[in-house]
């Protein structure tokens, strides 16, 4: 949630307006790991899709980023 908040912030700041960013999803082991037990719809209320499912949860992780850039 923390990473959420501050690449929003980041990514709307005026100054940073016309700057590109990179965006490294790492860590991909963990997230197939923690999607058996947490549900990303408790986190992305918007997320519909299957639970316990690390690849529907990478693509959405994925263009929920995109979104907001």
């Amino acid at each position: 949630e923390e990473s959420r908040a501050l690449f929003v912030t980041i990514s709307s700041y005026v100054g940073f307006a016309k700057t590109s960013f990179i965006l490294f999803l790492n860590k991909k082991d963990v997230l197939e790991e923690k999607i058996m037990y947490s549900h990303l719809h408790d986190y992305f209320p918007e997320y519909d899709g299957p639970l316990q499912d690390h690849i529907a949860a990478r693509e959405f992780l994925l263009n929920w980023f995109l979104e907001k850039n």
